[in-house]
């Protein structure tokens, strides 16, 4: 069975793991029309699902509070993304997440306690000092930066002294 066919089935579907699947565009559009309940998606390593996929997520399903993004969004349609419920953000290997992207995301994200950027090799100290700077760090109990290695030590200390809740923090792949 089809994506397009459990979505059109299930429209009281609040949960979808697609994670690493291979899905495309036209399938997370009807999963956004179909089911406008959905408050958690993982579309993590899912390549096929572009801009066109998640600009329908972002409109028809206001209440996400867990997304697992695709590496390939843009900062235009990151900016279209629901976020005064979001608790969870994991953007693996985020080849487009900029330091712009990912401040706007934590300064927009008021209950945010999940933010897995592995991979985002294109972040800065800058995404450390929005951190630091945001309502999200009162809350965020998990950081994932392995492979985020333009941050350095000091920005990164900056950012987890602001986090009292914090209690995973993976940086795996950081070099030292």
């Amino acid at each position: 069975m089809g994506v397009k066919a459990v979505a059109s089935g299930c429209p009281l579907l609040r949960s979808l793991d697609l994670a690493y699947c291979f899905v495309k565009d036209a399938a997370i559009v009807a999963v956004a029309l179909a089911c406008p309940l959905l408050t958690d998606l993982d579309l993590n390593g899912c390549d096929a699902v572009s801009d066109v996929g998640w600009s329908s997520v972002f409109e028809h399903c206001p209440l996400l509070r867990r997304v697992g993004l695709t590496y390939n969004i843009s900062d235009e349609v990151m900016a279209r993304l629901p976020t005064s419920r979001l608790q969870t953000l994991s953007q693996e290997d985020g080849q487009r997440t900029t330091d712009l992207m990912a401040s706007a995301l934590v300064l927009r994200c008021p209950v945010l306690e999940y933010l897995n950027l592995n991979g985002c090799d294109l972040l800065t100290d800058a995404s450390m000092v929005a951190l630091a700077g945001s309502e999200a760090s009162s809350l965020l109990t998990y950081l994932n930066l392995a492979g985020c290695f333009r941050i350095s030590d000091a920005a990164l200390a900056g950012a987890v002294l602001q986090c009292p809740k914090l209690e995973q923090l993976s940086l795996c792949e950081q070099e030292s």
